[in-house]
């Protein structure tokens, strides 16, 4: 006590078993510390004391580290935190005892960290989301087309897309004397045949048309258009393009019934276009009829 020339009397430790300095800077470090001072006595007498130093960052390195294997967002501030809501956990407050000035330390959630990782791992798992959704739909495109045409199959139409079908008009197209190509030429010459008559039905429809192969040599088309004369212009534009293109070194024609009735079922419509393919074949074959 005297070689460090400290006059700490007895009784300045009376009320606390040690004494707690408020942060100072180092002089040969720079570093913030705190001393904590621990007394020795005999008879009430301060014979001596025991000085401990600890770095002021010897509390955030512990927060660090508890941080770190937890996988959490503490932090201990001599500040209260900006983001103290009510709508958010408590801050504790701790208070430092022994020391000249009752020091204040506040331990809360590092909110704002917490909702940078969120607003990371939302846009990562977005991007994920986003990349599966992707893939599973063009895998379900994939499986959804009839690997001959290209076009929808009618399985996949009649479970995914026929209940939905309430406010479309119907176009069903028919190559002509079908059975006639395959007997006479073969039915690889048959396959090109539907092939390249799909191509041409894929080219002629919007992207939010829906063109199926119904069956062997028939196809249908669902439009979301309701005018009469625009869906005849349409089929006769279908027809026409057929008709003009040699397929295999031959004439393909075929044949069309359109349905553009509203507000009945599809089965309905489908029926509707039916009849009116089956009066184009009467009629002569490769002419479009529509349902009265």
């Amino acid at each position: 006590m005297e070689n460090e020339n400290l006059s700490y009397p007895y009784n300045d430790f009376s009320k606390c078993d040690l004494k707690l300095t408020e942060n100072y800077i180092e002089n040969f470090s720079n570093e913030k510390n705190r001393s904590i001072f621990y007394p020795f006595d005999e008879n009430r007498k301060l014979i001596g004391v025991v000085l401990i130093d600890i770095k002021h960052k010897f509390i955030e390195n512990l927060i660090d580290n508890y941080n770190y294997e937890n996988h959490s967002k503490i932090e201990i501030s001599d500040k209260k935190p900006i983001y103290d809501f009510d709508f958010l956990p408590s801050v504790k407050k701790i208070k430092l005892p022994c020391t000249p000035i009752k020091s204040e330390y506040f331990i809360t959630i590092d909110w704002l960290s917490v909702i940078s990782w969120v607003l990371v791992y939302s846009s990562i798992l977005s991007l994920f989301f986003m990349a599966f959704e992707y893939s599973r739909k063009l895998i379900n495109l994939a499986i959804s087309k009839d690997k001959m045409t290209g076009l929808m199959r009618r399985d996949v139409f009649e479970r995914c897309y026929k209940s939905k079908q309430k406010d479309c008009a119907v176009i069903i197209v028919d190559i002509d004397n079908f059975k006639l190509i395959n007997d006479n030429h073969g039915h690889l010459i048959g396959d090109d045949v539907i092939r390249k008559v799909s191509g041409i039905l894929l080219n002629s429809i919007r992207i939010d048309d829906i063109a199926i192969r119904w069956g062997g040599e028939e196809f249908v088309i669902l439009l979301d258009i309701y005018n009469k004369d625009e869906i005849a212009k349409r089929a006769e534009s279908i027809r026409k393009q057929i008709a003009e293109n040699t397929i295999s070194g031959m004439i393909v024609t075929v044949s069309i019934g359109v349905c553009i009735s509203k507000d009945i079922p599809f089965e309905a419509k489908f029926k509707h276009a039916d009849d009116a393919l089956y009066q184009a074949k009467k009629n002569g074959r490769n002419q479009v009829v529509c349902y009265a």
